[in-house]
């Protein structure tokens, strides 16, 4: 279990930092990424490295705070 949790935080540390290809580098290449209705959003790493590229970019300030574990 310690294992998992040192990479969630690490998945969120690179988020936090805008670091794109960390952040992406713990997705599977076939991932499949849903919304909160079930729909697909995103269905590959590729796609989801697009979706993060164009929010880091856009929103620079955003960071995410980790309330519970």
């Amino acid at each position: 279990m310690t294992a998992n949790l040192a990479i969630a935080q690490k998945q969120l540390d690179a988020y936090n930092a805008q670091d794109l290809e960390t952040y992406v580098s713990y997705f599977a290449e076939d991932c499949v990424v849903s919304g909160l209705n079930g729909q697909p959003t995103e269905t590959s790493r590729a796609t989801v490295k697009a979706r993060y590229a164009k929010a880091f970019a856009q929103f620079p300030q955003n960071k995410a705070e980790l309330k519970n574990r």
